[in-house]
């Protein structure tokens, strides 16, 4: 190879050729996927998920962003259920998961991860968050389709999967 077709490789024109554009207006989340059980749900059936499904999609429009309420309605559910050890800032954290994950909007960028982030599934979401009714979740649970684990949540969000990549390709940069 001569010196000529090694500065072609280089020019400017290839190496902008090879950015992606990045929306500007796009957020980027990690979407966590319990200990990597949910990947395979979340990536065959486009969409991620998040728990917490005592806390509906209606209560966390009313809080319009104070968590603490949102935290407090976690906190009596707990009490409810007799789990009575939880730290208080337990329930900030929670809130401010949940209500940050609402706040996802579509052609923001979602990562996940697999099962000690061997693998990674990178992609846009498509829509808003929406919610499931109970009646729809035990139907899922029902028709589980081979799965290893499906999600029970009820606050989902519909993604278009680009990519996925192990974690030993991944760009090191």
């Amino acid at each position: 190879m001569n010196s000529d077709s090694i500065v072609e490789n280089y020019s400017i024109e290839n190496i902008i050729s090879e950015i992606d554009v990045i929306d500007a207006n796009s957020d980027y989340w990690l979407i966590r996927t319990n200990g990597g059980e949910l990947y395979q749900d979340f990536s065959t059936n486009s969409y991620v998920s998040i728990g917490f499904n005592e806390i509906s999609l209606n209560d966390i429009k009313k809080a319009q962003g104070n968590n603490k309420s949102i935290a407090a309605k976690l906190k009596a559910f707990d009490l409810s259920i007799d789990k009575e050890d939880i730290k208080p800032a337990t329930y900030t954290s929670h809130a401010g998961q949940i209500t940050r994950f609402a706040s996802i909007k579509p052609g923001d960028t979602i990562l996940i991860p697999s099962k000690n982030s061997e693998y990674f599934r990178v992609g846009v979401a498509v829509g808003k968050v929406f919610e499931l009714s109970d009646d729809q979740l035990d139907a899922l649970e029902l028709e589980k389709n081979n799965l290893s684990k499906i999600s029970g949540h009820a606050k989902r969000i519909k993604i278009h999967w680009l990519k996925a990549f192990s974690r030993k390709t991944a760009d090191s940069m």
